[in-house]
C-alpha cells in the first residue's frame, strides 16, 4: 500500500478505458485510499460505464453504498446501451441495490424510458423470459428459482414506486398481462395484493386486458 502514496498515475487508463478504481472494486480499503488520493469516481470506460455500473456488472457489489453516498457522483450516467444505473441494477438483478438506489435517490425517474424505448419494467420482463426459456428443459424447482428470484426484483420494482399499468412490449401488454400469460399467478397474485393502483382494464392492441386473460 505504501506505493500508492502520492501516486500520480491514478487515472491512467487500460485498453478498455478502466482506471485503477475498476480493478479495485474487489477491497472496499483500497477503493477508498484511490478515491482519497484524487482518482476520478465520475470517470467512465469505453463502454460509458462509471464504476458503480461496471461493478454491478461483474456482480462486486463490496463498494455500492459507499459510493452511493459520496455527494457527487454521477448517478445519471448512461452506458453505450443508453442504460443508467437503475436499468443495469435491473440487468442484473440486483434487488436489494435497487431499493438501496431509490432510498438514496428518491427523485430519479423510476419509469424512466431511454432512445431504446427500454424501461426498468420492461427490461425486467425481457431477462424474466430468457431465464425461463434457459430453464426450459429443467425439471420444475428450476423454474421455482427463476420465479422465486425474480420476484425479488418484482418487490423491489414495487417498493421503489415502479409504475406496473406501463406497457412493456409493441403490443401493449402489461407487466400484469405477461404474468397471466406466462402463467406465473404468484407474481400476478403479489402485484394484485401490493399494487393497489393496478388497473386491470387497460387494453393491449388485440383488445384484450388482464380481466380477458385471466379467463
Amino acid at each position: 500500500m505504501n506505493k500508492l502514496k502520492g501516486f500520480k498515475y491514478v487515472n491512467l487508463e487500460d485498453n478498455n478505458g478502466n482506471t485503477a478504481l475498476f480493478y479495485a472494486i474487489d477491497s472496499i480499503v483500497i477503493f477508498q485510499k484511490l478515491v482519497d488520493r484524487g482518482a476520478d469516481y465520475n470517470h467512465f470506460n469505453r463502454n460509458g460505464e462509471n464504476v458503480l455500473m461496471y461493478a454491478c456488472r461483474k456482480n462486486k457489489l463490496r463498494l455500492f453504498d459507499y459510493v452511493l453516498k459520496i455527494p457527487d457522483f454521477n448517478v445519471a450516467q448512461f452506458d453505450n446501451f443508453g442504460r443508467n444505473l437503475p436499468m443495469i441494477l435491473v440487468e442484473c438483478n440486483h434487488s436489494q441495490e435497487l431499493i438501496s438506489f431509490y432510498n438514496y435517490h428518491s427523485d430519479f425517474d423510476i419509469n424512466f424510458v431511454n432512445k431504446s424505448n427500454e424501461s426498468l419494467l420492461s427490461i425486467f420482463i425481457n431477462h424474466y423470459i430468457s431465464e425461463l426459456k434457459e430453464k426450459d428443459e429443467l425439471i420444475k424447482t428450476k423454474y421455482y428459482e427463476v420465479i422465486r428470484d425474480y420476484g425479488l426484483m418484482i418487490r423491489a420494482l414495487v417498493e421503489s414506486g415502479c409504475d406496473f399499468n406501463a406497457y412493456i412490449d409493441g403490443d401493449g401488454n402489461t407487466p400484469m398481462m405477461f404474468f397471466l400469460l406466462i402463467e406465473d399467478y404468484v407474481s400476478a397474485y403479489y402485484l394484485l395484493t401490493k399494487f393497489p393502483k393496478l388497473d386491470l382494464s387497460i387494453k393491449n392492441k388485440y383488445n384484450a386486458n388482464a380481466s380477458y386473460m385471466a379467463f
